[in-house]
């Protein structure tokens, strides 16, 4: 499939909306920016006009009590990651201690791109909150690249809950809470030539099939 330049812009300027960013914020990445998670960060920063400050996975994954001081030094107030991501964290945190470390100023530590451990929202929660995160902070967050990454994110200042779900077995999962945007949409079959449809501020063309059919955006209504 193809996505429209519109498709692309609105991937960016929900999150902005639904998290509440703006100039004064400043966000932490080490998100490559050839993978979508990373790309439509560096687009959010952009368009929110925030400063975003740069690091490789390789020094996140080795350093990762190097990115608490950072945040510290610069009061980062948001980042994004995948659950494991938050669990490095956690074991810097435990295993360093470090001293002299505030995180009071992060806000907004968004959590997607794998599945959200609600083991890792308590265990972030609690050890970081010695360093004076807030609560609220941990922000779970569901995306396709097919969506321009952010599909649910959760809302800023509340606390994530988590649902017992019986599928097969016994599962507990976190919720995201509602869309970043307008509303919500499913991919329909549709035989015919490829086109466009718009679901709120979200467009993407839809691709052909190896059989000539073509895919047709469908509103599925107002976001609940």
């Amino acid at each position: 499939m193809s996505l429209t330049h519109q498709a692309v812009l609105s991937g960016a300027l929900a999150p902005i909306e639904r998290c509440e960013l703006t100039a004064p914020d400043v966000g932490y990445q080490w998100l490559p920016l050839f993978h979508d998670f990373g790309m439509i960060g560096l687009m959010i920063a952009l368009c929110a006009g925030f400063d975003l400050h740069l690091t490789s996975p390789a020094t996140f994954i080795r350093h990762p009590a190097q990115a608490l001081r950072h945040f510290t030094e610069h009061g980062v107030t948001i980042c994004t990651g995948p659950n494991f991501a938050y669990d490095r964290l956690v074991a810097a945190a435990e295993a360093d201690d470090p001293s002299g470390i505030d995180l009071g100023r992060w806000r907004i530590a968004l959590n997607g791109g794998e599945q959200v451990s609600p083991g890792t929202v308590d265990r972030f929660t609690a050890v970081l909150g010695r360093y004076g995160l807030p609560g609220t902070a941990m922000t779970p967050a569901y995306g396709l690249a097919e969506f321009c990454a952010g599909i649910s994110i959760g809302a800023p200042g509340s606390v994530p809950a988590t649902v017992t779900v019986d599928r097969r077995s016994w599962w507990t999962v976190v919720r995201c809470a509602r869309p970043p945007v307008a509303r919500a949409g499913t991919w329909s079959p549709r035989a015919g030539p490829c086109r466009e449809r718009r679901s709120g501020s979200s467009t993407r063309a839809a691709p052909r099939s190896r059989k000539g059919m073509s895919a047709s955006w469908r509103s599925a209504g107002p976001a609940g």
